[in-house]
Order: C-alpha cells, then sequence, then structure tokens
C-alpha cells in the first residue's frame, strides 16, 4: 500500500477523465480508500485484466494559436482516468527493472529512464561531432521524428517482442488486456460554454495516447531500429532519432551515399513495424 500511496501522492495533474474521478478527491480519501485501491490493483495484475472502465479516453481539443480554422490548428489532448495512471505507474516501474536488469533497452536511448535524459542525448551526439571535427572531418546529421508514434505500434508485434525478450506470459496477457478494446470520444464547447460530447469509438491500434507505459513500450517496440544502421552512429530519446556520420570533405557524396542507405533501411523497417518517420 505504501507504493500505491506514493504514486497517487506524486501525480500532479488534477485532469479528470471520463468517471470525473480526480487525483485530488483520491488523496483525500486515502485513508478510507487506499486499501481498496491497492486490492483492486493486485486483482488486476493477479487475473490479467485490466479493467475495461479505465480504457477510455477523453479526447479535448486544444487551440495550438488564437485562430483556429481548421482542425490541424487543434492538438488533442487525451486525457485517462486517474485510477489507470496509478496501476500503470506500478506496472511501469516493475517492467522498467526488467528491461534495465536485462540489458534490454539500447544504451544509446536516452528517452524516458533513470539516469538519462536530453542532456545525455545532447551531450553523446556533440561529442562525437566535435571529436570528428578535432580531426579535421565534417560531418552531416539527420534528425528524424516519427509521426504519431504511439498510433502506429501493432499490439501483435508489441506481444511478440515482449516474448522474445523472455516476458513472462502472465505479463503479456495483462499487457495484451491493457492495448486492447480501448475506446475514445471527444469533449468541445459549443458558443454557450455547454460541454458536447461525441459518441465512443473504438481505437483500432496502437498504444494509448496521455499513457505513463506508453513511452517504454515505444521504446521497447523500437529497440531493433538501430540493427539496421551499417554506417552512421545513432542515437534514440524516445521518437526523436538522431542519425549522423562524420566523413573527410573529399569523400562528401560517398558520405552522402551512405547515410540514404541507412535511411533508405530505416524507411523499410518503418514500413515492416508499420510505422511511418
Amino acid at each position: 500500500m505504501d507504493e500505491v500511496s506514493k504514486i497517487i501522492r506524486a501525480i500532479t495533474t488534477n485532469a479528470a477523465g471520463w468517471d470525473t474521478v480526480t487525483a485530488e478527491m483520491l488523496r483525500m480519501t486515502l485513508p478510507v480508500t487506499l486499501p481498496i485501491i491497492t486490492r483492486i490493483i493486485n486483482v488486476s495484475i493477479n487475473d490479467k485484466i485490466f479493467p475495461g472502465d479505465w480504457k477510455v479516453a477523453k479526447i479535448k481539443p486544444l487551440p495550438k494559436s488564437s485562430s483556429v480554422k481548421q482542425l490541424n490548428d487543434l492538438r488533442a489532448i487525451s486525457i485517462l482516468p486517474v485510477m489507470s495512471k496509478i496501476i500503470e505507474r506500478v506496472v511501469c516501474t516493475q517492467l522498467t527493472k526488467f528491461l534495465e536488469n536485462s540489458t534490454i533497452l539500447p544504451a544509446i536511448q536516452s528517452g524516458f529512464r533513470a539516469q538519462h535524459g536530453t542532456a545525455t542525448a545532447l551531450a553523446e551526439v556533440t561529442d562525437n561531432i566535435i571529436a570528428s571535427a578535432d580531426v579535421g572531418d565534417g560531418s552531416i546529421l539527420v534528425l528524424l521524428d516519427f509521426s504519431r508514434a504511439f498510433d502506429c505500434i501493432s499490439a501483435e508485434l508489441l506481444l511478440a517482442k515482449m516474448s522474445y525478450y523472455g516476458i513472462s506470459h502472465a505479463a503479456r496477457d495483462w499487457f495484451s488486456s491493457f492495448l486492447r478494446n480501448r475506446t475514445q470520444f471527444v469533449v468541445t464547447e459549443d458558443g454557450k460554454g455547454e460541454l458536447k460530447k461525441s459518441q465512443q469509438k473504438i481505437i483500432p491500434r496502437g498504444c494509448p495516447q496521455g499513457s505513463i507505459l506508453s513511452p517504454l513500450l515505444f521504446i521497447l517496440y523500437t529497440t531493433h531500429l538501430i540493427k539496421n544502421i551499417k554506417h552512421c552512429k545513432i542515437h534514440l530519446y524516445a521518437d526523436d532519432t538522431q542519425v549522423y556520420y562524420s566523413f573527410k570533405h573529399q569523400k562528401t557524396l560517398e558520405a552522402v551515399q551512405l547515410i540514404n542507405e541507412d535511411l533508405g533501411k530505416i524507411y523499410e523497417w518503418t514500413k515492416k513495424k508499420r510505422t511511418s518517420p
């Protein structure tokens, strides 16, 4: 119960999902509800079932600028039930320990990992480029950003990867329940300030937006990406990828050819894994 209590108290957002329950409400009732919440989480993990009510996402469109003229001017924010965030944090902690202890995550992946971050990613890439410049080499850096990264994940392939990496059958069953049969609906305000809700729609694929687990699952899903790189150096930060190559200036055309070859391999990999950069 101590772990669950710490997780609830550490939640910084007070956004409410479709059930209107907030983290502040749970904190106020912890003396009574903590044992109940802990039991629900334990039953979910032991029975390998993620509760259906926690799979419903409330989508709230927010304007990117003061002038909204088309759908692209809106940013869709996915709000999940706060109970979903609690159990996800419990499972995320356990999964992270397994992946780190088993050295499954690539050393060149800096996203969403302890003692890693944007600083480590920047230091790695910058140090390598400066070291090449010190010996008179030039460098070409290509920055890739996966479009709708979480939406492009195939649950079947992700679960197959979990099996490959030795994650237990029971754990895979829980993740299968977590990923499948998810729904979402959109909430907007009309000109009078009244809330309008759309009908719920099934989400056919991917990991849920606004989820605590989704970034880690995406990293696990893309672990084999680096094996497609033959010539360049690469560094990853979640769904951002830095591909770079250093060369003598006399070999610029050859360098461009080698970089394009690696980029082609990445493109083919994303097609095979159903992602799109």
